[in-house]
């Protein structure tokens, strides 16, 4: 779900991402001078823009998935 703009002095905000391989998605944000994602909470830390990206490796079973900006 969609979790809306967010701006600099915003408490940090914990963010999921579900993938039906059941493969662990990773977040990561890109500018991270803007917000930093550790595990899944985000931290604003200065004004400016990034995009959270999410990406997934693959396995036996599955491909990797195409980096996602959200």
């Amino acid at each position: 779900n969609p979790f809306g703009t967010k701006t600099f002095g915003d408490v940090p905000f914990t963010i999921g991402a579900t993938a039906t391989s059941n493969l662990p998605v990773n977040l990561i944000s890109s500018n991270p001078n803007v917000a930093t994602v550790s595990g899944n909470t985000v931290t604003i830390l200065s004004a400016g823009s990034t995009n959270l990206i999410a990406s997934q490796s693959g396995n036996q079973n599955y491909e990797a998935a195409a980096e996602v900006s959200i």
